[in-house]
This record gives structure tokens, sequence and C-alpha cells, in this order.
């Protein structure tokens, strides 16, 4: 029987593509401002997750750029 990938290592896999990051990000935004400190916390973490997903925070820094012209 094929091994399962856990939830984390699927999300990850989900948030290469940048559509689908992006629909993440708004949708944990959206949460976070009602406010609480649990749903800013998960909008920490989302913004961890897609950096992750991207390579890491270096990598995504040098998209960033790219995308800027900077």
């Amino acid at each position: 029987m094929a091994k399962s990938k856990n939830y984390q290592e699927w999300l990850l896999e989900k948030l290469k593509d940048h559509d689908e990051a992006v629909a993440y990000l708004n949708a944990a935004l959206e949460e976070s401002l009602k406010g609480d400190e649990e749903s800013q916390h998960l909008f920490l973490v989302a913004i961890r997750n897609v950096a992750e997903a991207q390579g890491g925070v270096g990598n995504l820094a040098k998209k960033a750029c790219i995308v800027t012209g900077k």
C-alpha cells in the first residue's frame, strides 16, 4: 500500500502554485481581520507555509525583487 502524504506535505505541494498561494493568503488575511490572537497567529502560519512552499524566505524575496524590478 502506498504511503499517504500528511496534511502539511499536501498543503506545501498545493502552495507551490501561485494562484493557490494567493487564495490561501487572502483567506488567512480575511480571517485575521477578526482581530483575535488566534486568527492573527494563523495568518503568520499561513505566511510561513507559503514561504516554505516557495523555497524559503530568501527565494521568495528574490521572486519579489524580480516582480517589482528592484
